[in-house]
């Protein structure tokens, strides 16, 4: 089944600088930058990602933080393999607070890696955002190899269609009020392998960095799918 891509509102303030991994590093090695590319982004509103409320849905490790930090947030949060584990259990709890219970994450599914390591990748080793850049610029393109045969391995354990990717964390600034937290997001039907829906979250206007506004970005992605 096709997922047609819903209509969505271009964000004036923000650009997505999408996920480039350094080369040969894994998705959430300690302070691996990556590279921004100028690509617009729409800014996702509640309920975008309704239709899915309802599917299996496993979500893949948080893919990286953007290099350019105009607001030395990065700095201050820690390593970003740190922050990234941070980021993937408030999801979790985030979505499963709205009800979402037959959603998979980064725990369930690290295990049915680890009973299965022979025909199944380590989630934390999947690398997500060339392929998925590239299938934005020609959707016509099915998501490459590796990618999607792993992705074809987590969902056969998890017994999953779809895979959302947290593509990418990044700081902006916000005028004189301070700045916030970006998200950017990725729906992948597994089955087809092709990209189904991309888009980004943004989190309350913050004066200076504490998690709790990377916590208000994780809050927006939940209301994608269940709004409060």
């Amino acid at each position: 089944m096709r997922i047609p891509l819903g209509p969505s509102h271009i964000s004036a303030s923000l650009t997505l600088l999408w996920v480039t991994a350094c080369a040969g590093a894994p998705a959430q090695q300690d302070n691996a930058a990556v590279t921004p590319a100028t690509q617009p982004t729409a800014t996702a509103g509640p309920g975008s990602l309704n239709r899915f409320a309802a599917e299996r849905v496993m979500v893949i490790p948080s893919q990286g933080v953007l290099a350019v930090d105009p607001l030395g947030w990065r700095a201050k949060a820690g390593t970003d393999k740190a922050l990234l584990q941070r980021v993937d259990s408030a999801l979790e709890a985030a979505f499963a607070e709205r009800g979402l219970a037959q959603w998979i994450f980064a725990p369930a599914l690290v295990r049915a890696a680890k009973r299965n390591p022979t025909y199944i990748a380590d989630p934390y080793q999947v690398r997500a955002a060339g392929p998925v850049r590239l299938a934005m610029r020609t959707r016509e393109r099915a998501i490459l190899e590796p990618l999607s045969s792993q992705l074809r391995g987590l969902s056969g354990v998890s017994d999953t269609r779809w895979a959302l990717v947290p593509l990418e964390l990044g700081f902006a600034a916000d005028g004189a009020a301070g700045g916030r937290v970006h998200l950017a997001l990725a729906i992948i039907d597994v089955r087809s392998a092709q990209l189904r829906w991309t888009g980004e979250v943004l989190g309350d206007v913050a004066p200076d960095y504490a998690f709790a506004a990377v916590a208000s970005a994780i809050q927006r992605a939940a209301d994608l799918v269940v709004p409060k």
